[in-house]
């Protein structure tokens, strides 16, 4: 296991700012990524690399998304002899790790009535609820 040194956050960055996960990056590191969150509490230049290497991974995978539109392959990809984007995967990727920006938005409508209402258990015994009775699970 790596303890800590001055240069973790410069290396930090320069591993995320490849794509790589935050997790992926401590793996590089030669540590867990408990130790990385830890470390992120402690060393705000840590933290702070974290979230610059996170909008590096984010515009590194939009210029993919945008590289794919005119067909020109990036640099980046080129060196792995890529000779296409795959744009499904850099999708799933936009989805999975960067959700709350292009994950799928979901809407939950619920509405109660002030009325009470009966509901009946698996042993059929009945209860009586309101509005303001909690259901003990």
């Amino acid at each position: 296991m790596t303890k800590w040194n001055k240069d973790m956050p410069k290396r930090l960055l320069a591993i995320m700012k490849k794509g790589f996960s935050f997790e992926a990056a401590c793996a590089d590191l030669d540590i867990t990524r408990v130790t990385g969150y830890k470390w992120c509490e402690i060393h705000k230049e840590f933290k702070s690399a974290k979230l610059k290497g996170e909008q590096a991974a984010l515009k590194l995978l939009e210029s993919y998304a945008l590289a794919s539109v005119s067909g020109v392959i990036p640099e980046s990809l080129k060196k792995y002899g890529s000779k296409k984007i795959n744009v499904t995967m850099v999708i799933f990727m936009l989805k999975t790790r960067f959700h709350e920006i292009y994950g799928d938005k979901t809407k939950v409508e619920h509405t109660t009535t002030p009325e009470p209402f009966i509901i009946e258990g698996t042993n059929g015994e009945k209860v009586k609820l309101g509005v303001k009775d909690k259901v003990k699970e």
